[in-house]
């Protein structure tokens, strides 16, 4: 694992223990939701989150693959 990676992955912890319980629940289910999606469905799924969060100020950007 590259050292962008771990610096990911660090940061995608630390946002997951800044929520409240409320949020964490939702992540989860989220979460499970969508790594039990078909791939079709997930691209689907990351395509709905990007919509929600492309006009977030300060929202989280990922990169297409």
């Amino acid at each position: 694992m590259s050292n962008d990676e771990r610096c990911a992955t660090i940061r995608a912890l630390l946002a997951f223990a800044d929520l409240r319980k409320s949020e964490e629940r939702e992540f989860i289910s989220t979460m499970n939701l969508l790594l039990r999606a078909s791939p079709r469905k997930r691209r689907e799924m990351i395509d709905q989150f990007r919509e929600k969060t492309s006009s977030v100020p300060g929202a989280y950007r990922v990169n297409s693959r």
